[in-house]
């Protein structure tokens, strides 16, 4: 399992079906000196085939957030939830939840839907 996928405990994925076995995830050679890399032709193909596949989710995942979130008795958010009185941790999970499914949602949007790369 790659590292988007390494927990099974995955909110927006409980049923663990979003696993993409096989796909490899392009890595910076380790002797690259800073965090710029420039990739061939071959490498931009593989990284923009695996964001389509990662970004054929976000639907669903749009879907699943914009539905009324609740929390489980006994969960672990439950308790932070309780130790947080008179805040909940878990409005800040859904806030954080939602705004990064709406992030990802428009880069979908952009890259998927209209069919450019604006970066």
């Amino acid at each position: 399992m790659d590292a988007l996928h390494d927990n099974p405990g995955d909110p927006l994925d409980p049923a663990g079906t979003s696993a993409s076995p096989g796909l490899p995830v392009p890595q910076a050679p380790r002797d690259s000196p800073g965090f710029i890399r420039t990739y061939d032709a071959a490498e931009r193909r593989q990284i923009l085939d695996r964001m389509s596949i990662l970004l054929e989710r976000v639907e669903k995942w749009h879907d699943r957030t914009s539905q009324p979130f609740t929390v489980r008795r006994g969960s672990l958010l439950d308790a932070a939830d309780g130790l947080s009185l008179p805040f909940q941790s878990s409005h800040k999970v859904k806030q954080h939840l939602t705004n990064a499914t709406d992030h990802l949602h428009a880069l979908r949007a952009l890259f998927v839907d209209a069919g450019t790369q604006h970066i």
